[in-house]
């Protein structure tokens, strides 16, 4: 079976806990994208970079597409 790749809509205190839930528990899942309006002003890219995700974006369409 192949990984599956996730895009997360939303980085904010839950979306973060649903990443790092993803990341942690979930085998043969890789998260591979993520978009919030708020990624600049509330950390989120860094933390997004930390863990490897640098498909971001501020669009959720983004993400969709």
């Amino acid at each position: 079976m192949g990984i599956l790749k996730i895009g997360v809509v939303g980085c904010g205190r839950i979306g973060k806990l649903h990443i790092n839930n993803l990341i942690n528990s979930v085998p043969g899942v890789q998260v591979v994208a993520a978009a919030d309006p708020m990624l600049d002003k509330s950390g989120a890219r860094e933390w997004l970079a930390e863990r490897k995700i640098t498909n971001v974006s501020t669009d959720f369409m983004d993400v969709i597409n």
